[in-house]
């Protein structure tokens, strides 16, 4: 695939369903109080932890989405910045991408206690830390294996 955006976003989407599949599980064993569907929920939903079948699917929406955005950051960055070090790149850009959206921008779109209480939580915002370090590994090495294979620039 030599569209750029198209791939970014395919592999930006893998590494989100890696991601919220890790968060899940992590969140079914109890050891976070949510995951990032429930971060993806508070854009779309009022209440992040009792999702409806309907919110739920809104959330996972909304969660790709983002990764598919993330994946066509991530690429263009990779082309512009060079693959050297890629691993560090990657990941660095998802942490850093992941304070932003988790530190700063869903704070100011959510300021009701509950959802606050749950995002600036030590085992949510690890767990969201790792999430998007681990979606910016996926995504990253698919970006690394395929894109330049089949690139024509």
């Amino acid at each position: 695939m030599k569209d750029r955006i198209a791939f970014g976003s395919l592999a930006g989407s893998i590494g989100g369903a890696v991601g919220l599949v890790f968060s899940y599980v992590l969140f079914l064993l109890g050891i976070t109080p949510m995951a990032s569907v429930h971060l993806a929920a508070t854009l779309v939903t009022q209440d992040v932890l009792n999702l409806t079948t309907g919110g739920f699917i809104c959330a996972v929406i909304t969660h790709f989405a983002v990764a598919s955005l993330f994946g066509v950051l991530l690429l263009h960055f990779l082309i512009f910045f060079g693959k050297d070090f890629w691993v560090l790149k990657a990941i660095s850009l998802g942490v850093i991408f992941c304070l932003i959206a988790h530190s700063y921008l869903i704070p100011l779109l959510r300021t009701d206690p509950l959802v606050r209480g749950l995002i600036f939580n030590p085992p949510s915002f690890g767990t969201i830390l790792a999430t998007h370090a681990l979606i910016s590994l996926v995504g990253g090495l698919i970006m690394v294996r395929y894109y330049y294979q089949f690139k024509t620039h």
